[in-house]
């Protein structure tokens, strides 16, 4: 993976192998045993049996790695317990996040920070700071009721999203994202980019979902637009306005280690058969975006909710996004 930009590595907690046992994140290391004490009451008979179930996948826990020797170091009890303690600080989070009885928000500020809340979103949204969903879904059955932990990540990512509902129309109901994220050996940033894909998937046919990833380009193309030299303020003077889209659900992306790790994802990982994201940044990046007034343009129109301080930061942090050589 590039490392040019730090867009890719965690800031406050290691999720997983690859950034386990880095000086710099100890203060969340420590921080998941008093999650881990806190989500069984402190039993230790059910921290053990936790243990056992976790220890039982740790065949498939392995091979959700595309990267083998990354685990290799690890025995199957210390990779348990890594596993364990990683879910255990993603769902007390998550516990937290939906304000579920019981929640812990003044030990998280407490021990880690009045800004953990926010860097904790952004580092469970890394590609290389993943532990397989199976785990998280395994621990929260053993944790909560049926009807509370079938809910449980549905309502997460419904509410990841909910606060877009103002600029496009964001209605996922549990069940369709449960079906969406049913594989259990995927890891938790693939089952974000489903859902946030998922949309715009349901109104693609099979058959033509390659032409589909390139869907906004080349209407505009089809148009007589050479988008390569054009903007959104180029379009505009030739009576073509941008607006959102509420079914192309990657414009729900408003963050960019969340929308490098995605691409990412789809540029390196194996089995990935769509690019929608990588697509969105290209046709955002190449095309879109080349001056504040493109930014300001998209912003009135509701494509951008621009919290920067300014029109040129937004620029400058689209240009930045790495898409990998692809544009």
């Amino acid at each position: 993976m590039r490392r040019s930009q730090q867009v890719y590595d965690p800031v406050l907690v290691s999720i997983g192998p690859y950034h386990h046992g880095k000086p710099g994140l100890r203060r969340a290391e420590e921080f998941k045993h008093h999650c881990l004490d806190r989500c069984p009451g402190g039993d230790e008979k059910k921290k053990a049996f936790f243990s056992s179930k976790i220890l039982e996948e740790a065949a498939a826990i392995r091979d959700s790695y595309a990267e083998g020797k990354i685990v290799e170091k690890y025995d199957d009890k210390s990779l348990a317990l890594m596993m364990l303690l990683d879910a255990s600080i993603i769902i007390d989070f998550i516990h937290n996040y939906l304000g579920l009885p019981g929640n812990s928000f003044s030990d998280w500020q407490q021990c880690l920070g009045a800004g953990s809340g926010p860097l904790m979103v952004r580092d469970i949204l890394l590609m290389e700071n993943q532990i397989p969903l199976q785990v998280l879904q395994l621990f929260i059955t053993l944790q909560y009721e049926k009807g509370e932990a079938a809910s449980f990540l549905p309502r997460l990512f419904s509410m990841f999203l909910s606060y877009k509902r103002r600029i496009v129309d964001v209605d996922l109901k549990n069940a369709e994202i449960l079906q969406e994220i049913g594989d259990p050996k995927i890891h938790f940033l693939e089952a974000f980019r489903r859902v946030i894909v998922m949309k715009n998937k349901k109104k693609i046919k099979e058959e033509d979902r390659v032409m589909s990833v390139y869907s906004s380009i080349i209407c505009i193309v089809d148009a007589g637009i050479s988008y390569m030299h054009r903007s959104v303020m180029d379009l505009k003077a030739k009576g073509i306005r941008i607006r959102p889209d509420p079914d192309l659900s990657a414009a729900d992306i408003t963050f960019v280690p969340g929308l490098s790790n995605m691409i990412a994802f789809e540029v390196l990982a194996h089995g990935c058969s769509s690019l929608v994201v990588l697509s969105y940044a290209i046709f955002l990046k190449s095309l879109l975006v080349q001056s504040p007034q493109d930014v300001k343009e998209l912003q009135t129109n509701g494509v951008i909710l621009n919290r920067l301080a300014n029109l040129e930061k937004v620029v400058e942090v689209i240009k930045d996004i790495d898409t990998f050589g692809e544009d």
